[in-house]
């Protein structure tokens, strides 16, 4: 047999029908030849009431009636299997195209899922690097602070250095006597200077270190010169460097200690101006070493 094809016949109430259709047909034939015996005892039997030869005409149209519906009825039994049939084969079509049809909403789950992960994995990608740009942006702004703040450290330290003079010792001039000289010939106030500390240094010399609100005035250095001579007085001031640039590679240094000590106030013996090649861009940088006190003024 082939697929999709009913076989009613495998059905029991199918099968009953079958059977009445037959039990049906011996039935009407056994009634025509019973109506045909009876119609041929009324001919014989001219007494036969007109009732019982009427209800034989009608006997006989019922039987014809009944005959000719039992012909037409098969037919439409074929008729029937033939939409069985058709129902089954639709009903096959049917659960097909839903099995199918689930395939395909798997196979498009499966595909949407795959997107998903997809696109969740690139979220995490870009969330990550847009994380670590941000630490590092972070890391280089705390370096940078770090690094002004120490700038502005050392800066502030280097403000607060405090000038000093250093005194040469001897063997006629030695630390001791220093020391007595000082205290007997010099009076920091009287030239408005005030001594922090009298330090040794590893050398053995003395040295006078100042305040750092104060500087050492050439009234002071005077009076410790005629406590202790001349050539045994030297200054300790902190140095500095700083570096100019954008300048014009035509521009000498000359000009460029010129324009320093104009915006200082006057000449300086400790000032010193270096110059690099040019670059590219036909500009020279100019390094400049100078005072501690100098520098603050320039930079402020």
């Amino acid at each position: 047999m082939n697929s999709g094809v009913v076989d009613v016949s495998q059905y029991s109430s199918w099968k009953e029908i079958l059977l009445l259709e037959e039990v049906n047909r011996e039935s009407l034939a056994n009634m025509r030849k019973e109506i045909q015996r009876m119609l041929a005892t009324t001919k014989q039997q001219k007494t036969v009431s007109m009732t019982i030869k009427d209800g034989l005409v009608l006997l006989v149209e019922l039987h014809d009636v009944l005959s000719a519906n039992l012909k037409k009825k098969g037919p439409l039994m074929e008729i029937l299997k033939t939409e069985l049939r058709f129902r089954k084969d639709k009903k096959d079509l049917s659960k097909e195209a839903q099995r199918k049809a689930a395939r395909e909403a798997e196979r498009e789950a499966d595909r949407l899922k795959r997107i998903q992960k997809q696109a969740e994995a690139e979220k995490r990608k870009k969330e990550a690097e847009r994380n670590k740009r941000e630490e590092e942006a972070k890391q280089r702004t705390e370096r940078d602070k770090r690094r002004k703040q120490g700038g502005h450290h050392q800066q502030e330290k280097r403000r607060k250095r405090p000038q000093a003079l250093v005194i040469k010792v001897s063997e006629t001039l030695p630390y001791a006597e220093v020391l007595r000289k000082l205290k007997l010939s010099v009076k920091p106030a009287d030239t408005n200077t005030e001594i922090r500390a009298i330090r040794k240094t590893m050398g053995g010399d003395v040295m006078l270190e100042m305040e750092p609100s104060c500087g050492i005035t050439e009234s002071f250095r005077k009076s410790v010169e005629d406590a202790v001579g001349g050539g045994l007085v030297k200054d300790l001031k902190p140095r500095a460097s700083l570096e100019i640039r954008d300048i014009d590679s035509l521009t000498p240094a000359d000009e460029v200690r010129a324009g320093i000590e104009r915006k200082l106030g006057g000449p300086r013996e400790d000032l010193t101006v270096n110059l690099t090649a040019p670059n590219g861009r036909q500009q020279i940088l100019a390094i400049v070493s100078l005072a501690g006190g100098d520098a603050e003024k320039l930079v402020k």
